[in-house]
């Protein structure tokens, strides 16, 4: 008897577990996103640091870095989205 009480204790939390994960994926995907767009030539990056904390003070979160090349002047794009 003591058995089958752990099992269905076992099945209850992972029940609970899965309901509340199902929850937290609706909340997460009824959320609204606001973008910003960074253009930095390369050589910009050392001096750009205070800015990228600037904008994580203000919410925004890097989601995509694309390299514009391999020289100095080449023009890298940095994605940024926040809660709206």
């Amino acid at each position: 008897m003591k058995l089958r009480n752990r099992i269905v204790i076992v099945i209850v939390l992972v029940c609970l577990f899965i309901a509340s994960w199902g929850v937290k994926g609706r909340s997460a995907a009824s959320k609204y996103w606001e973008y910003k767009v960074v253009h930095l030539y390369s050589d910009q990056i050392p001096k750009s640091e205070e800015i990228f904390n600037q904008f994580g003070a203000q919410g925004w979160e890097l989601v995509q870095f694309v390299p514009g090349g391999q020289t100095s002047h080449s023009l890298d794009t940095w994605y940024f989205k926040r809660a709206k």
